[in-house]
């Protein structure tokens, strides 16, 4: 789990590139009430967002950093969401197998279930 102030530290460049890309963009644009003169659209246009995000980038590599931290903290917490629900979904399985193996006390509070991993074994369940 990611420190709660790292987190706050690793979204900070991204808001700030996104303020940068916010305020060229702003200043590429006419005001509302003018005829455009680029439109989105216009290969001139997307030529200046794809130059303003690349330079952006050049001079704060860090961002790809930080964002591929992020989305690999996202995907860790989404894994662990999912597996606590299929846990939680599938708990009278795990506990209460009759084909399952018991020792010990059969009143006993408390249960014991072990897991194997046979993807990691390179063997498919």
């Amino acid at each position: 789990m990611m420190h709660p102030h790292r987190a706050n530290h690793l979204q900070q460049p991204v808001v700030v590139f996104l303020l940068v890309l916010g305020l060229d963009l702003s200043l590429a644009l006419p005001p509302a009430f003018a005829e455009p003169a680029v439109q989105p659209t216009d290969p001139a246009w997307q030529q200046a967002v794809d130059k303003a995000i690349e330079s952006y980038i050049r001079s704060h590599p860090e961002v790809i950093e930080q964002t591929l931290q992020a989305l690999e903290a996202k995907r860790q917490a989404e894994e662990q969401a999912r597996v606590k629900a299929t846990i939680a979904a599938r708990q009278n399985e795990l506990l209460n197998d009759p084909t399952s193996p018991v020792s010990g006390n059969p009143k006993g509070e408390v249960t014991v279930v072990e897991f194997f991993n046979r993807k990691h074994r390179g063997q498919t369940p």
